[in-house]
């Protein structure tokens, strides 16, 4: 019985032992939000931010430089104070000029590394990743959430994940991602293996988004020939059968219902035409016919 009873205990201030343990452990473990990448003459840069801190536990802005991926987070780890960084709650990847240039190479980290998705959204910056992702002023995982939800209510950009633009490279040799420019999205980055990146213009960009994933929603400005309107989209792909409804949000001036249609069917004509000769391709798009959705002006004027 006083056997039994030994065993008993010693199981238990074992269980007991192993249970503090996970607890320390997990309390060193700091989850990396943002990952940022350069590349150097004879180096990478790899960037890292774990997202808003705490009092209690003040966020981490760390970067190193080393010969790879895995030697940069060998010498991260060094560097983040005894705490260990956990790379499996990744949400952004930032990618300098430099980096997405290489992307293909890059890719093969991503896909062979089981920690990390490659359902990541990918943005290239103009110049460098490191200091926009470091920077302790200005939150980076803040910034690019409201950079996600800026881009999907203009259709200025409908941020790529690292898959889309992997299956890019593998079906057309080329890639699309976001592109941002002194904390501002621009529009998209077109990434072809060995080439500089391409920045797009916001014509283009809306154009890039009408033929690739379509516009759940977006509102610009058309001229008109008395004034100008700003109008909503809703739901609307390059191609589909259905017309493109909008709505108004604002009209100047003096307008028929059949100028507007004309006016916003011009304009999403020539978004995909601008995109179109942005990627090289000599296509035209097809034609777009914008209908007006009466009942939801925004002005309260009334109907045009």
């Amino acid at each position: 019985m006083k056997h039994e009873k030994r065993k008993m205990t010693c199981c238990l201030l074992l269980l007991l032992s192993l249970t503090g343990c996970r607890v320390r452990d997990t309390a060193r473990l700091r989850s990396v939000e943002t990952m940022g990448i350069d590349l150097r003459p004879g180096e990478l840069v790899l960037s890292v931010s774990t997202g808003a801190g705490t009092e209690e536990l003040p966020s981490l802005h760390l970067s190193a430089a080393g010969s790879s991926i895995h030697d940069c987070m060998a010498k991260l780890e060094q560097g983040a104070e005894g705490q260990e960084l956990f790379y499996s709650h990744l949400r952004f990847l930032v990618l300098g000029e430099s980096a997405a240039k290489e992307l293909c190479t890059l890719l093969d980290f991503f896909e062979r590394a089981p920690e990390l998705r490659l359902t990541l959204p990918v943005y290239t910056v103009r110049g460098e990743a490191e200091p926009l992702v470091t920077d302790e002023e200005n939150e980076i995982g803040g910034l690019l959430r409201s950079l996600e939800r800026s881009g999907k209510q203009t259709g200025l950009c409908t941020v790529p994940t690292l898959l889309e633009a992997d299956r890019g490279l593998r079906q057309d040799a080329a890639a699309l991602c976001a592109a941002v420019r002194d904390g501002e999205l621009t529009g998209y980055a077109l990434l072809r293996p060995g080439e500089p990146p391409r920045f797009s213009s916001a014509e283009e960009a809306l154009g890039l988004t009408l033929l690739y994933k379509g516009l759940r929603y977006a509102a610009f400005t058309v001229e008109l020939p008395r004034g100008y309107a700003v109008v909503e989209t809703q739901n609307y792909r390059s191609g589909s059968r259905r017309p493109c409804a909008y709505t108004l949000r604002e009209l100047s001036g003096e307008s028929s219902t059949a100028e507007l249609n004309a006016a916003v069917s011009a304009r999403l004509e020539a978004a995909e035409r601008a995109a179109l000769a942005f990627l090289g391709s000599a296509s035209s798009p097809p034609p777009c016919r914008a209908e007006l959705k009466r009942g939801y002006d925004l002005t309260g004027g009334g109907s045009p």
